[in-house]
């Protein structure tokens, strides 16, 4: 200031750890049955109050999928920040 007084201060950023998806898949019983499941853990990121999931870009929004035919999903779990995850999961 004008009197030569220096004030300091520190600060510390931080970064929430990165959203980290674990899974259990079910294959489904036989060819063309729609048994098979694909249960997801999501954890990091910043929630509020919850993730919010968008598998095969649309066509589901819940966080598990069951009554699945064999393919492969994706899904895209997006945090309060808009940060994301993409994981691939393959149902026999």
């Amino acid at each position: 200031d004008n009197n030569g007084c220096v004030a300091a201060a520190s600060y510390t950023v931080i970064q929430p750890a990165a959203i980290n998806l674990t899974n259990t898949t079910t294959n489904a019983s036989c060819n063309g049955v729609a048994d098979g499941a694909i249960d997801i853990t999501a954890t990091g990121g910043t929630v509020a109050t919850t993730y919010i999931y968008d598998w095969n870009a649309g066509t589901y929004t819940t966080e598990d999928l069951t009554g699945l035919v064999a393919g492969t999903y994706t899904v895209v779990v997006t945090d309060d920040n808009a940060c994301t995850a993409t994981a691939n999961y393959t149902v026999t």
